[in-house]
């Protein structure tokens, strides 16, 4: 590798190629998921997909590890970047709908309306569970 321990490897997480090299030799880390367990490199936002190659072929050529041979991060979903839409559970969409349908309170309002209705009735529920049990005689 070159001599440019300054340079950022991991833009996410601002990792160095010095930090890099570090855990390689002061902490004898020998895999790509070492690394990201010592330095936070591939902890971004990518997930590793930018800089991931490239902390493997570091880790290769400070050990002598063929790259084949190394262990390397585990991805955990999502593995792309994910719209909470698309995730969401299609029936909030339907709710959505109908409410703007029916009320011109914007969407992300309805929740306000929901949470004070929600409040008001657990509150009723403690207030009843709370009190004293009236003995009839």
């Amino acid at each position: 590798m070159g001599d440019c321990n300054d340079c950022i490897v991991c833009r996410c997480e601002d990792v160095k190629l010095s930090q890099i090299r570090q855990a390689i030799h002061d902490n004898g880390a020998v895999s790509p998921q070492e690394i990201k367990m010592l330095t936070r490199a591939g902890m971004g936002m990518c997930g590793g997909r930018v800089c991931g190659q490239i902390v493997g072929r570091v880790v290769a050529a400070e050990t002598g590890i063929a790259l084949e041979d190394l262990v390397w991060t585990r991805s955990r979903p999502p593995v792309r970047p994910t719209l909470m839409e698309e995730v969401a559970d299609p029936s909030v969409d339907a709710i959505f709908a109908q409410s703007k349908a029916q009320s011109s309170t914007p969407p992300w309002m309805l929740h306000k309306e929901t949470s004070a209705n929600t409040l008001a009735a657990t509150s009723e529920l403690h207030v009843d569970a709370l009190s004293p049990a009236q003995e009839e005689g």
